[in-house]
């Protein structure tokens, strides 16, 4: 379809006769205010998503401007049909596509606002109608199927902060942008993302997608939320460090650390300040990642994430990591190898000019020395190096 519609007279003739009467059905069945419409209602959402689907560069403003009937009726379905589950899934499943592929082509201001309050909307209508029913959640391992709207909803955030269009300017209350949407719908999600919950293979891969997605793309918005939210946030991280969501998850904990880590660097080398709350914050997981680190020197991707985190906290907060050392080498079970350990750890802080990690001389090759060294450091201490 997305192709056909650069023909005008193809275009023309499919509007007439294709996409004009599944408007005016659509509309029909809205107005019915009767149950047994909900499934036909499901059904023409999956049209419309497939409409959703074919936006082309050229043919997403139309498409966009020809689906606003649809947009502004997503939110009162969400109200009003809270307890059909199949069309739940479907208009979320409408907005992603929108989402990723229709509102990737937007350029408009008005478009873009118009559409950051649709999504605004749509996050406080789920959020008043279906998250209660994942307020206590458990045993869910394998229930895929009765997360399935959740998952969704999560990856429409995901897609939004992709879309995020910088500068960002959270200053402005009118100004709602991209990455305040997703920062929203998170706010919501942390108070209930239990671990019985983030089990749920797909729903624990979205949920972390958008977390890593907000440090990479978004770090500066993430330092004006409420002290809570960045607990609520930092939890969840921790609790993939320690491995309660599998190995996959440990890598994503690392790289959310490590992007945080990079943002506070990059903020000193600009001249501006660091936010003290996420500084400290993540500084304390540098005994975490070096464990991480001595762990799985045999698990090449974590081992590789895991040095490149250290070597970003070190550079961000050397004294942090030298203090943790001095607690290290205090326990009793180093106390016979306290020197020849002591000695260990100088080889691996002390760096030449060229290797140092400073706010300003910070590149890949570096961490990539860094990682080097460690493993050196690692054969050195075998043996004699206790965490506990």
């Amino acid at each position: 379809m997305g192709g056909m519609l650069e023909l005008p007279i193809l275009r023309q003739r499919i509007h007439e006769t294709i996409l004009e009467p599944l408007i005016q059905r659509f509309l029909a069945l809205c107005e019915a205010r009767d149950s047994v419409v909900n499934s036909r209602l499901t059904d023409l959402f999956e049209c419309f998503t497939g409409i959703a689907d074919a936006g082309q560069a050229d043919t997403a403003r139309t498409l966009f401007k020809f689906l606003q009937p649809v947009y502004e009726r997503c939110i009162p379905l969400i109200r009003n049909c809270s307890q059909s589950q199949p069309l739940i899934v479907s208009i979320l499943a409408f907005l992603k596509s929108n989402t990723d592929v229709l509102f990737f082509y937007v350029e408009s201001k008005e478009d873009i606002q118009s559409y950051h309050n649709l999504l605004i909307g749509v996050i406080n209508a789920y959020k008043d109608t279906q998250l209660q029913r994942f307020a206590s959640f458990e045993n869910a391992t394998d229930d895929e199927q009765q997360t399935q709207d959740l998952t969704t909803f999560i990856e429409i955030l995901c897609l939004a902060i992709t879309k995020t269009y910088l500068p960002l300017d959270l200053s402005e209350a009118s100004a709602i942008d991209s990455a305040k949407v997703s920062l929203h719908g998170l706010e919501i999600l942390l108070p209930m993302m239990s671990e019985d919950l983030l089990k749920i293979p797909l729903l624990c891969t979205s949920f972390f997608r958008l977390l890593i997605f907000i440090s990479d793309i978004a770090p500066e918005a993430i330092v004006q939320v409420s002290e809570q939210m960045l607990n609520g946030f930092l939890g969840c991280v921790q609790s993939a460090l320690d491995n309660t969501f599998g190995i996959e998850r440990v890598r994503s904990a690392l790289e959310i650390v490590n992007n945080f880590a990079s943002h506070c660097l990059l903020q000193i080398q600009k001249g501006q300040q660091v936010s003290p709350l996420l500084a400290e914050n993540i500084l304390k997981f540098i005994p975490k990642i070096f464990e991480l680190a001595m762990q799985f020197s045999c698990e090449l991707e974590i081992f590789n994430e895991a040095t490149s985190t250290l070597f970003t906290l070190i550079g961000l907060n050397q004294d942090s990591f030298k203090a943790y050392l001095n607690q290290l080498l205090s326990l009793p079970s180093n106390i016979e190898n306290k020197s020849a350990l002591e000695q260990a750890f100088t080889k691996l802080l002390t760096t030449s000019s060229d290797d140092e990690a400073t706010p300003r001389n910070f590149t890949a090759s570096k961490k990539r020395n860094f990682q080097i060294k460690f493993e050196s450091f690692l054969i050195e201490v075998s043996g004699a190096l206790c965490l506990t």
